[in-house]
């Protein structure tokens, strides 16, 4: 992944807890839309926001969480940093949404949404950091 200079920067930092997800959803799209972000995609951001965010508190044992909106060219970049152990979601198969419902392994279905959603997705892991670069 290669670091690209941003003319404009939003960054919040906290602990990975779920009472902070509302705080972080807000802080996303409102930079989102600072940086010129489309209205009618808010609704994709937050599940993307709410599915990254919740997984980084339900499991990455992180103590720290950061999370950057950095607008490069005419790309909105979401950028999720946490110190918790090491895992690529890009790495995780699709769910078979052929399968009745009742009968599909359960998870898989948020990062699913998050590729989905997503123009790109790169992730690295930096430091003892996780890094999930998110193209909106």
């Amino acid at each position: 992944m290669r670091r690209v200079i941003f003319s404009y920067s939003y960054s919040f930092s906290g602990v990975p807890d779920l009472q902070n997800i509302e705080r972080v959803c807000e802080f996303v799209e409102k930079a989102f839309l600072e940086l010129g972000g489309d209205k009618m995609k808010t609704y994709r951001l937050q599940i993307i926001v709410d599915e990254c965010f919740s997984n980084i508190c339900k499991y990455s044992k992180a103590a720290k969480v950061q999370v950057e909106c950095h607008k490069s060219h005419r790309d909105i970049h979401v950028v999720f940093w946490d110190n918790g152990i090491s895992f690529n979601p890009l790495e995780q198969a699709a769910p078979n949404l052929d399968k009745d419902v009742s009968k599909r392994k359960q998870g898989g279905l948020g990062i699913y949404l998050i590729k989905k959603y997503a123009k790109k997705i790169e992730y690295q892991y930096l430091d003892e950091k996780n890094c999930l670069d998110i193209v909106l």
